[in-house]
């Protein structure tokens, strides 16, 4: 994902008239270490969404058991329900 970050920055500084060089070292200096900063935090906030994905499907599932739960009582209140009038 850096790579093609760090292409399209250098594409960008060419067509704006910066000189481009070839290689990893296309970008060096202040604008390589802020591109390499943004791609760290672009990782980072990645794994941080990934964990509170996590978190979430687990706070949904815990949910859902407790549903499951509450229609299966109901399900077996209306079956333990006496034909006939109420």
């Amino acid at each position: 994902m850096s790579d093609a970050l760090r292409a399209a920055v250098d594409r960008t500084l060419t067509a704006a008239g910066w000189p481009a060089r070839k290689g990893s070292a296309a970008l060096s200096g202040a604008p390589g270490d802020l591109l390499d900063e943004l791609a760290r935090r672009g990782r980072d906030a990645r794994t941080q969404l990934s964990r509170h994905g996590g978190q979430a499907r687990d706070e949904v599932s815990r949910q859902l058991e407790l549903i499951e739960r509450r229609l299966g009582s109901l399900e077996e209140l209306i079956r333990a329900k006496p034909k006939g009038k109420p």
